[in-house]
């Protein structure tokens, strides 16, 4: 990986506009690659695959009006679902309204307003709590009781209407079921679409968050060929041309593997990570010292605040000094066998390791240096 803002340049003019979040791919009349291809020919090429996905899925006007008719943003069945659920939720409405009005006049009604409490729900059934020791003033039914929970009381006049209730939330439940099934029903006819699509949306959000590493880090696009197998041998592909860079004079020779400024990107990721997260620590602590100053409030901690603040800053600065160390890759194509040698700790595993993780992240699409030319191993 490398830090060069000439590769994150180069890279988000080639696919800045998988940096977009992936839903929007599948949006009617915003086909971002169509735009794209027409600035070269490598965007063209780069991002032919990706229109042809998107473009070739199969989306079913009719089931997604079908699903947003019966289900909610938040998940929930729509009263628009059915003409039955819409009635019996408006039926559940008029009885939770009847039932806390009677419940209201219950307790102002009361002969001792301060043995009664307040509304509570026991099971789905509306009752009045009764904290004090003496008895309430009307009949009831005893559902629940406890020395600090107190007594949970269904006045006898509440009964019918929480019956009532009960029954009409069963029917909702019932609509809710029936809705659903009718809507399940219609997805599996297009079952098989829905997982293409699903597989398709899959693929362009694995897409989408490899370039977004890549931007991230300011990766760019590495040279790959394939090998040739001559005897035995593997043997560098010569026909293929090597990257027009700054480091042109190097790339005139032919490489089986060059890698210049290259970071292992674990590593790096944990370090701007860590630098990352210690700079917005110094700009809240900031923020922080400053009003206090504007409130006028305790000089003692304002004290100790900036001395946290002059420490965070050391943090900073030492974690902007001790960046990870890049490590240059050049193998000739001439070289059969390299030797790596080294005191303990010296580096060597993870040499071995940054030029594994290049060729990989290379293969899958997450470009990982400014200049490459990578063999598939």
């Amino acid at each position: 990986m490398s830090g060069a803002g000439s590769s994150s340049g180069r890279l988000r003019r080639r696919c800045g506009c998988l940096a977009a979040p992936v839903g929007h791919w599948i949006s009617p009349g915003w086909i971002p690659s169509r735009a794209a291809m027409k600035q070269d020919e490598d965007s063209h090429n780069l991002l032919l695959p990706l229109t042809e996905t998107i473009l070739d899925a199969v989306v079913s006007k009719l089931l997604v009006k079908s699903i947003q008719d019966v289900i909610d943003d938040d998940g929930s069945v729509k009263d628009t679902a059915s003409p039955e659920l819409r009635r019996y939720r408006d039926q559940v409405q008029a009885l939770e309204s009847r039932l806390c009005q009677l419940m209201d006049k219950l307790i102002r009604n009361a002969d001792n307003e301060a043995s009664l409490s307040e509304v509570s729900i026991v099971n789905g059934r509306c009752c009045i709590k009764i904290t004090g020791d003496k008895s309430s003033s009307f009949d009831g039914l005893l559902l629940s009781s406890g020395s600090d929970a107190g007594s949970m009381i269904e006045p006898i006049i509440a009964v019918p209407l929480n019956d009532e209730l009960q029954g009409a939330r069963a029917l909702v439940v019932r609509a809710e079921l029936e809705a659903l099934s009718k809507l399940t029903d219609k997805i599996l006819l297009e079952l098989d679409n829905i997982q293409i699509l699903m597989q398709e949306t899959v693929t362009l959000d694995k897409v989408t968050a490899r370039a977004r590493y890549s931007i991230a880090y300011d990766g760019t696009l590495p040279d790959l060929y394939l090998p040739n197998i001559e005897h035995g041998i593997v043997n560098a592909a010569k026909d293929e041309p090597a990257s027009t860079t700054s480091s042109a004079q190097l790339t005139k020779r032919p490489w089986k593997l060059f890698i210049p400024n290259a970071y292992h990107p674990l590593l790096l990721q944990q370090h701007q990570e860590n630098l990352r997260r210690t700079k917005k620590d110094v700009a809240s602590a900031t923020a922080e010292i400053r009003r206090r100053r504007i409130y006028g409030q305790d000089i003692a901690e304002e004290d100790q605040l900036a001395s946290e603040l002059d420490f965070m800053k050391i943090r900073v600065s030492e974690l902007e000094r001790n960046h990870p160390i890049p490590v240059d890759f050049m193998i000739a194509e001439e070289t059969t066998v390299l030797v790596i040698t080294g005191p303990n700790t010296g580096g060597k595993t993870i040499s071995l390791k940054t030029v594994g993780l290049a060729s990989l992240m290379a293969k899958i699409g997450n470009w990982n240096n400014e200049v490459e030319i990578l063999s598939l191993f």
